[in-house]
């Protein structure tokens, strides 16, 4: 995955992305992927994780019971 290996070329673009695909329920399993992902940029790049809003999608996702009838967590 890029995020591992090469985080610093990582695109804050894509990042923001990521993040707003992650925040719409439409789609599990795109969104699935999404919180993977932002979950992977927030352990390997914080700074950018935490100004595309990572922290909050992490908290939300934890909080939200749905997410976990879906599969997306555990």
């Amino acid at each position: 995955m890029w995020l591992e290996r090469d985080p610093n070329s990582f695109p804050y673009l894509l990042g923001q992305t990521i993040a707003s695909i992650a925040k719409n329920p439409e789609d599990s399993q795109l969104r699935k992927h999404a919180i993977e992902t932002i979950l992977t940029l927030c352990q390997t790049k914080p700074a950018m994780g935490s100004s595309v809003g990572g922290i909050k999608i992490m908290v939300d996702t934890i909080l939200d019971v749905s997410l976990a009838q879906q599969g997306i967590i555990r």
